[in-house]
């Protein structure tokens, strides 16, 4: 039986993670900052806090684990040194930890679709193809893989998946806010992307976390399907069995939308929600990668069902009044 430690576990993944891991008869270390909201966290029992800068607590927090899961991360952040602070140098600050442990520990880092960047049209990114990402996140998740794989003496694994929806999620929230109000927006035309539910996801994680085939291995995490933008939409839409004026944004309507965007967060310092790194990647029109490694060396099988899940998320935000 692990006993496995969690970062971030007030998080959407994170908070996933408790619940599959606890089901499986697992004991659970959720680690999160003081003062942090644990709404999504169901056992607080469970709850460990701790400031991630005192590496002397972080590691006697982990003297009697053997796997920890590393999912705290800045998604949104106004520099690339903010990304670099907590992306980078955090994941430097626990590879030190873990390796003057004496006792063996699993190190899972949940990286992202993002350090891998995008393939050309008609291809899927591999793990093992170059890495091109292209904005300051992507950056900081690539820099953290490669100071484990350069520097981590346990053994690891790195897990990329691509865009995350479900229960509790807040970004993919925002589709159906719009959708609510009878607004469905798409960026641009015949942008493919790859999706991945948060249960899928924990599959893949709790697969690598008991297979000694994932040590020092990278994995690409999607549900096995591509999406046009338009199936994420009427996914959203058939779920409210509602009905949305559609709205298609050029693609180069999102460089006034993102400086104004980012004029506000000048005033406001807080990030962007849609800035001049996002607009990247909302350009990209192939976002999508294999998952024949993560099928052969984990034995994950996915059986996509969008709709099914949808339906399962915008139940629990009308049922937590997200909604």
């Amino acid at each position: 039986m692990n006993k496995v430690a969690i970062t971030g576990a007030n998080g959407f993944i994170g908070s996933y993670l408790i619940r599959s891991f606890t089901e499986l008869g697992e004991e659970v270390k959720a680690l999160m900052r003081p003062n942090s909201n644990d709404e999504l966290i169901l056992n607080k029992s469970l709850i460990t806090h701790l400031d991630y800068t005192n590496l002397d607590l972080l590691k006697e927090t982990l003297t009697d684990c053997n796997l920890l899961i590393h999912t705290a991360a800045l998604t949104k952040a106004r520099t690339k040194e903010e990304y670099t602070a907590v992306n980078v140098d955090m994941v430097e600050q626990i590879v030190d930890i873990i390796n003057s442990l004496e006792h063996k520990i699993h190190f899972i880092f949940l990286s992202s679709q993002a350090a891998g960047g995008m393939p050309p049209m008609g291809k899927l990114m591999k793990e093992d193809d170059e890495a091109h990402p292209l904005t300051y996140y992507g950056e900081s998740k690539l820099e953290a893989e490669n100071i484990i794989k350069d520097k981590c003496e346990q053994p690891w694994t790195i897990i990329r998946p691509v865009s995350v929806y479900g229960p509790g999620e807040k970004d993919f929230l925002q589709y159906f806010k719009m959708a609510k109000n009878h607004i469905g927006i798409t960026i641009g035309k015949d942008k493919l992307a790859n999706f991945i539910s948060a249960e899928e996801l924990c599959e893949i994680i709790t697969l690598a976390s008991r297979n000694e085939k994932a040590y020092k291995q990278v994995f690409n995490a999607n549900d096995g399907k591509a999406y046009f933008q338009e199936d994420f939409l009427n996914a959203v839409v058939d779920s409210m069995e509602g009905v949305v004026f559609r709205v298609s944004i050029p693609d180069l309507l999102l460089y006034p939308v993102a400086f104004v965007s980012e004029l506000v967060s000048y005033f406001t310092n807080k990030p962007a929600l849609i800035n001049f790194q996002k607009v990247k990647e909302f350009r990209g029109d192939n976002w999508v990668c294999s998952i024949e490694k993560t099928r052969s060396i984990l034995g994950f099988r996915p059986s996509p069902n969008l709709q099914h899940r949808v339906n399962q998320t915008y139940s629990w935000y009308k049922e937590h009044k997200w909604l």
